[in-house]
């Protein structure tokens, strides 16, 4: 069985020194450590793109405890900024105070993140059909600032998917250790 030296210490620090009262939208954490299965890690904010650094924090502690390696913590993080945005920005408008979840899994090939949200669903034939296209090096302004999220997901992530599950939609993506550079390897 896991003692209290395997809770992680960003869920931690949440559990034992919660946000204060008065701050709307605080961010709640819930850590799940079953003795002989997978961990899930929990977590409740508001629509507040300041509460995603906490957010990101806690999760990539999380993977970290699972395993994952850095570059595999880099990934996790810039997906979760990316789908957790999308979900503030595109399911809600922008509109602050709506609820977001995200829940982390860990399984032994890797870890499972799903943001959920209440607001516009996303079709999933928008994120089968996603793409990046290069940028022309000679003319930078051909790069895109914004519009490259559900492209770098399904780049860099193992699987992507999303859905709207009892009136919730969900984006789930999954990590595994070295995907990125195992799918690198395999295009040479």
């Amino acid at each position: 069985m896991i003692g209290d030296s395997g809770v992680l210490p960003a869920a931690r620090r949440l559990r034992d020194n919660p946000p204060r009262a008065h701050r709307a939208g605080a961010l709640r954490a819930r850590l799940n450590v079953a003795p002989n299965g997978p961990s899930r890690l929990t977590l409740q904010f508001s629509s507040d793109l300041a509460e995603l650094p906490r957010a990101s924090a806690a999760v990539r502690a999380f993977a970290a405890r699972a395993g994952l390696e850095e570059e595999d913590l880099l990934r996790t993080e810039l997906l979760l900024s990316e789908v957790v945005t999308n979900a503030i920005l595109h399911a809600y408008g922008g509109a602050a105070g709506q609820p977001v979840e995200v829940e982390a899994e860990a399984a032994p090939d890797g870890v499972s993140v799903c943001v959920f949200n209440r607001g516009e669903p996303l079709d999933p034939a928008r994120l089968a059909s996603a793409s990046m296209p290069l940028p022309d090096p000679k003319h930078p302004a051909t790069l895109p600032e914004n519009g490259r999220g559900l492209a770098l997901v399904k780049e860099l992530a193992a699987e992507a998917a999303c859905g709207i599950t009892a009136g919730r939609n969900w984006f789930r993506f999954v990590i595994r250790p070295g995907t990125r550079k195992d799918r690198d390897a395999r295009e040479l």
